[in-house]
Order: structure tokens, then sequence, then C-alpha cells
């Protein structure tokens, strides 16, 4: 019929499990074995959205770089150039 509420408690608690190991950046081998799991592609396969990354601030930048410096290159009081392509003799 329907899952039980034994089921969806048991599923939230493995959710919460997976979610506090994963914020102490527990590697993922021990979280699936400890889970239970087969491999630690399964564990990957239903947990991976709760893996934190590590943000260095690239995008960023480039986001930064891309619009031009827009406000980082103003705050530093950084100036942007435009550079021109060297022209050669043969250039029309």
């Amino acid at each position: 019929m329907g899952t039980s509420r034994q089921e969806r408690v048991d599923a939230i608690s493995a959710l919460t499990f997976a979610s506090l190991m994963f914020h102490n950046r527990e590697p993922i081998t021990n979280v699936s074995k400890t889970m239970g799991h087969a491999s630690p592609a399964i564990t990957l396969s239903i947990y991976a959205h709760m893996i934190p990354t590590e943000d260095d601030g690239s995008a960023r930048r480039l986001d930064q770089l891309i619009a031009f410096g827009g406000s980082s290159a103003a705050q530093s009081g950084s100036k942007v150039v435009a550079v021109e392509p060297q022209r050669t003799g043969t250039d029309a």
C-alpha cells in the first residue's frame, strides 16, 4: 500500500545521519560502510547532493573577469584595459 510510518522514520534518520556525516567531512567510504551500502557508488548515487564542495571563489572571480572586473575592479582600484590586436602589414 504505502510507506509505513517506521519506513519514513528510517528514511529520515538515514538522511539526517548522512547529512551530518558529510557536513563533518567524513570520507564517502566511511559513510558508505556505516550505512551498510555495498559500495561508495551507491552512497554517492543517493547522497551526492549533500556533499559539501570547496568554494575557492574561482567561479566568482571568473564571473568578474568576464564582466571586465565589474565591482571587484572598482573596489580594488584596478583599471580594466581593453587590448587591441596588433596589426601586421597584411591587415587592410
